[in-house]
C-alpha cells in the first residue's frame, strides 16, 4: 500500500484546478437542453438529466481540456466498458510526473433533497487504491448540481439544465478518498457493497492518504458483512 509524497499531492492538486477551470467552461456558454416532441413531466426530467449532463461533459471536456495551458501532455479516454468506474479518464503526463483522473460524472437535481447518489463500489475501490501498479491513478467526484428551467410539478417539452457555481468548487469536483465519513454511507448493494453520498448538502473534505481510505474501505466492508451475517 502506497501513502502520496508532497509531489505527488501538488500534481493532483493542479490536476484538479485544471480540471474544474475546463468543466466550468464547459458550461459557461451553454447549458444542457432537451427538446421533445410530448410535455415531459418533472419525473422524466429529472430521470434524464443526470444522463444529459453525463452526455454533455463527454462531448465537450476534452475540447476544453486541450486548450488549457499545462507543462506537458493531457490525454483523454472514454471507456467502452459500462462497468468501468469512470465516466472519463484524464492522464495528465508533466516534467514531474503522471496523474491520471478518473472522473465520475454525478448529476444532482437539486430539486430533489436526501436522494443519496450511488458513488462506487467498495470491492472496485479497493481494488484501486491497494494496486501497486495504479498509484498514478485517482477517482473523482464531478458533482453536477443543476436545476431544471421547469418546476417538478409541471411539464414542458423544452427544458434547459440550469448548474449551479458551485459545482465548480472543491466540494463539487473532488478526490473520492478525500470525502469525510460522515458523507460515505455504505450500503449492502451488489458484489461488496456500494458507496452512497449522505448529505449531500454539506459535503466535507478530509487529508487522507489512500493507505487510509484502503483502511477505511475495509472497515466499511467489514461493517457490511457483518450486518449480512446477521440477518
Amino acid at each position: 500500500m502506497t501513502t502520496n509524497s508532497p509531489s505527488d499531492v501538488g500534481m493532483i492538486d493542479e490536476c484538479l484546478s485544471i480540471v474544474r477551470t475546463s468543466l466550468a467552461r464547459c458550461f459557461q456558454q451553454q447549458a444542457p437542453s432537451i427538446q421533445a416532441t410530448w410535455p415531459l413531466s418533472g419525473r422524466a426530467v429529472s430521470e434524464i438529466g443526470g444522463r444529459l449532463v453525463e452526455s454533455f461533459v463527454l462531448a465537450r471536456l476534452p475540447h476544453e481540456l486541450s486548450t488549457t495551458p499545462f507543462d506537458g501532455q493531457i490525454l483523454c479516454e472514454i471507456p467502452e466498458s459500462g462497468r468501468a468506474m469512470e465516466d472519463i479518464a484524464v492522464t495528465f503526463i508533466g516534467p514531474h510526473g503522471r496523474a491520471r483522473l478518473l472522473i465520475d460524472v454525478k448529476g444532482h437535481n437539486e430539486y430533489r433533497t436526501g436522494s443519496r447518489p450511488n458513488l462506487a463500489s467498495i470491492r472496485k475501490c479497493l481494488e484501486l487504491y491497494r494496486s501497486a501498479s495504479h498509484t498514478a491513478d485517482e477517482l473523482v467526484i464531478f458533482f453536477c448540481r443543476y436545476r431544471p428551467s421547469i418546476h417538478p410539478d409541471h411539464h414542458a417539452q423544452a427544458v434547459e439544465y440550469h448548474v449551479l457555481p458551485e459545482s465548480f468548487d472543491e466540494q463539487g469536483i473532488f478526490l473520492l478518498r478525500a470525502l469525510s465519513e460522515s458523507n460515505l454511507d455504505p450500503a449492502n448493494i451488489g458484489s461488496g457493497g456500494q458507496l452512497l453520498l449522505a448529505r449531500e448538502n454539506n459535503i466535507r473534505l478530509v487529508n487522507r492518504s489512500r493507505s487510509e481510505f484502503v483502511q477505511l474501505l475495509e472497515g466499511l466492508q467489514s461493517r457490511l458483512q457483518r450486518g449480512r451475517s446477521t440477518v
